[in-house]
């Protein structure tokens, strides 16, 4: 599996323009990671609630003791051995570090997915601004199924907000979501750069609150 990483740009719409007076705010930007859901190991069905017996498992920021909430071929794309489905609390961290047993704390085979804030100075109402960056460090995970029909997703709920002095409308908040989906999919030729854009996983925005006010969040 390749390693990279990547890094975008997420903007904040601070109040409509119409709705406030043209007076710039400047403050801070908080965030953090609160939840993780998705594959935390790779089993057989009947050993999903029997970590003992599983082939693999993982870690989500160096903490073992994950929900277990169900199995699923996903992941796998088998009958016989698949992924174990979890979840986990994540407390104030805008990093989440996610690695298998296997694979050594720090090392680029640890999945790596951060939010760094910037502040904001002087910004309009209405006006976009940088939130801060999102940084992904692609290591090893559970998830790839043998096509991209049989990935199972991991999910990171999070948090995101804006604090300020200069008015109630450069105080705003959002709950989200950040999915990860890891591909490698089934007889790829990583030889060749379709098969490493095949290979390439995905951390992108996923939320109903997002969809819901899209005015909110943008990327």
């Amino acid at each position: 599996m390749r390693f990279k990483r990547f890094t975008s740009a997420c903007v904040l719409l601070a109040a409509p323009t119409w709705a406030l007076a043209q007076s710039p705010g400047s403050g801070s930007v908080n965030f953090e990671f609160t939840s993780y859901t998705g594959p935390i190991g790779i089993s057989l069905q009947a050993d999903t609630f029997n970590s003992a017996a599983w082939f693999n498992r993982g870690l989500v920021n160096e903490e073992s003791s994950v929900s277990v909430t169900g199995w699923s071929t996903r992941g796998q794309g088998s009958d016989s051995d698949g992924c174990v489905i979890g979840s986990a609390r994540v407390y104030n961290t805008p990093t989440v570090a996610l690695r298998s047993i296997t694979t050594a704390a720090g090392s680029a085979g640890e999945n790596l997915i951060s939010f760094t804030p910037r502040p904001f100075n002087n910004v309009l109402p209405g006006q976009d601004f940088v939130l801060g960056t999102l940084s992904f460090q692609n290591g090893f995970w559970f998830g790839s199924g043998p096509t991209a029909a049989f990935n199972a997703p991991a999910d990171l709920a999070f948090n995101l907000g804006t604090t300020s002095v200069d008015g109630a409308q450069f105080n705003q908040s959002i709950s989200g979501n950040i999915r990860l989906v890891v591909h490698a999919p089934d007889g790829l030729d990583y030889s060749t750069l379709a098969g490493q854009q095949a290979e390439a996983d995905w951390v992108y925005i996923d939320s109903p609150a997002l969809l819901a006010a899209p005015q909110a969040l943008r990327v």
